[in-house]
């Protein structure tokens, strides 16, 4: 299991009117999420500031990444500034921040990597007693996000996040990381839908355990056998019947019973791209196959 990481020391902060303590944490928080993520930071160089100019400046053109604070990229340092008239939200934007330095400067502003750093955010400070009003704070934002226009588009980024609780064995946040840093070159504000969705099939096929099972494998087996022996069936019921037919027959031998063969097929249909290939003239279309064995 992936331990989180520890945010005792920022929660615990009470003075956020001291920069050297600000910075401090600063550090730390960006240690943690270094080990707990697994990933080198992006923005190794970072100065902090206070700010005692009033930001206001909230229209709808205003990120998340904004509300309180201003950050930019200067001679490859990560300048954060931090305006003191939003000080009790300090625990919720330096965390934000720490997450943004291992995002590719090329996204940190775009609306996806805004949203779901937020997200993380919430979770992460949930125990404070100032999230309420953080989360009022935001809210109005996220209401003008094109992703966000519906109620089914909701639904489905937030399903995404809480696969966290359902796959303890794995860290949806480790994932997310690695995918963004994997695909830096994805232009996040225009594929929300379609990154989403193959974020969220990728997560579930990479933390099912019976990608490793030595069941699955078999079904594999016996699916190449059957489909080999009567060279074309293109329904689960299909293969089922095959499978309870060819074992009485003992043209199979195998120690599956019928149910974990039915569900493992299921399991393959569902989270893998396997299928059969059918041998076709693709030449004369001029279209190149490349073919895997298992």
């Amino acid at each position: 299991m992936v331990n989180p990481p520890n945010l005792d020391r920022l929660k615990r902060l009470t003075n956020m009117d001291d920069p050297t303590e600000i910075n401090q944490i600063f550090i730390y928080l960006m240690n943690e999420l270094k080990a707990y993520l697994n990933l080198e930071v992006v923005n190794k160089k970072v100065k902090i500031y206070f700010i005692n100019v009033i930001n206001e400046d909230r229209n709808i053109d205003t990120n998340l990444y904004r509300y309180g604070v201003n950050r930019y990229i200067r001679n490859d340092i990560y300048h954060i500034k931090l305006f003191k008239n939003y000080k009790k939200f300090f625990p919720f934007i330096l965390l934000q921040s720490a997450y943004l330095s291992f995002i590719p400067n090329n996204l940190k502003e775009t609306i996806f990597i805004d949203f779901a750093i937020n997200q993380f955010v919430e979770i992460d400070l949930q125990e404070l007693l100032s999230v309420s009003e953080w989360s009022h704070f935001i809210r109005e934002k996220y209401l003008n996000y094109n992703f966000l226009s519906n109620q089914s588009d909701k639904f489905r980024f937030d399903k995404f996040f809480e696969l966290e609780e359902a796959k303890a064995s794995e860290s949806l946040k480790r994932y997310f990381f690695e995918y963004i840093r994997r695909n830096s070159n994805l232009n996040l504000d225009e594929n929300q839908h379609f990154i989403l969705n193959k974020m969220y099939k990728e997560f579930m096929f990479k933390t099912s355990k019976k990608l490793q099972s030595n069941k699955i494998t078999e079904t594999l087996r016996i699916l190449t056998k059957i489909f080999h022996k009567m060279k074309n069936c293109d329904t689960l019921e299909g293969f089922c019947n095959y499978f309870n037919t060819f074992k009485k027959q003992r043209i199979i031998q195998t120690d599956l019973s019928l149910r974990s063969f039915r569900k493992n097929l299921r399991w393959i249909n569902n989270h893998s791209s396997i299928t059969p290939s059918y041998y076709f003239d693709w030449k004369a279309i001029n279209i190149a196959i490349i073919a895997c064995r298992l």
